[in-house]
């Protein structure tokens, strides 16, 4: 499993690119359940005040293919909570490092 590596996407035409972090690949679980997010049933993210998708309840079953990403700072990241699972054929690249 490649979990932990950071993906250079392109989720949509509006959004050219987006550098998120890889939360769970094939056959994976993720549950966000009132902002808690659980992985395979072991929570890895408690929910962020302000965040509007905090209510609710949705769940992924990761086909072949499918990753879901998180950002760093969560209570803002555009990430897979918004726009849901994306395909391996949005993978533009892997970031290897940063300049900072």
């Amino acid at each position: 499993m490649i979990l932990s590596k950071l993906f250079l996407v392109s989720v949509t035409k509006k959004l050219d690119h987006l550098i998120k972090q890889v939360l769970a690949g094939e056959g994976d679980a993720v549950i966000i359940d009132n902002g808690n997010v659980y992985l395979n049933g072991i929570k890895v993210a408690e929910p962020v005040r302000g965040r509007q998708e905090e209510s609710g309840r949705q769940e992924y079953i990761l086909s072949p293919g499918q990753y879901f990403l998180i950002g760093e700072n969560l209570e803002v990241s555009l990430d897979s909570r918004v726009f849901g699972q994306i395909e391996k054929s949005a993978v533009r690249g892997i970031v290897i490092g940063n300049l900072f």
